[in-house]
């Protein structure tokens, strides 16, 4: 009877443990694939679990949010240093919304086009900065939570992030990617180099989950 592949402390699942040391320690195992009998396939080539379905958030409040004619502060802020016509088509590329409270929404819209989720973030107007004040209401949001609270998506919608960007990944396969950390410097620098495409994390911990 073959024999399981021992654990190792580097790794519980085996990895450390060769081919040739397997059937160096199973002789006997059968060679051909075709021959292997079904629970010999299923010890051997284990099926991988199915994934739950991604959770995403409905076009129309991206298109809804997406708006050319109304800036938030953070755009309004970039709109005095930065071509306005430039924003725009960053807005565009981004998909970029804006709040009625004037608040930015960096939509996180993945390769395959799907909306992932939305970060709402307050910036200061005169300076650009993120208000930080932690007595400010809702100064960092979400929109699947807003649209949870509102009941337009059900409750037990499930967040997967993506990087902010990542649809662009897809739109230009062939350009040199930059990766960020912020949203905000990944529109800033899209607007000044735009020879790359800026992509950000949302995070400086947030990187291994969005590459899952």
């Amino acid at each position: 009877m073959a024999t399981s592949p021992p654990l190792t402390d580097e790794s519980s699942c085996g990895y450390h443990y060769k081919p040739k040391d397997w059937f160096k320690d199973n002789p006997d195992s059968r060679h051909d694939w075709r021959e292997l009998t079904q629970e010999e396939r299923k010890r051997l080539f284990p099926e991988k679990a199915e994934s739950k379905p991604i959770c995403t958030i409905p076009d129309e409040f991206v298109t809804r949010s997406v708006r050319t004619d109304k800036a938030s502060h953070l755009i309004e802020y970039l709109s005095n240093r930065i071509d306005p016509l430039i924003l725009e088509g960053i807005i565009g590329e981004y998909h970029i919304g804006v709040t009625k409270s004037n608040d930015i929404i960096y939509f996180q819209i993945d390769s395959e086009g799907r909306c992932r989720t939305g970060k709402v973030m307050k910036y200061n107007k005169e300076t650009g900065k993120r208000v930080k004040d932690e007595k400010t209401p809702s100064r960092i949001t979400w929109i699947h939570s807003l649209l949870k609270q509102q009941r337009l998506i059900p409750a037990d919608w499930e967040l997967t992030q993506c990087l902010f960007g990542e649809h662009l990944l897809t739109k230009y396969p062939d350009a040199t990617v930059a990766l960020v950390e912020s949203e905000k410097t990944a529109i800033i620098c899209a607007a000044l180099m735009p020879r790359f495409i800026w992509v950000a994390t949302g995070g400086k911990t947030q990187l291994g989950d969005k590459l899952k």
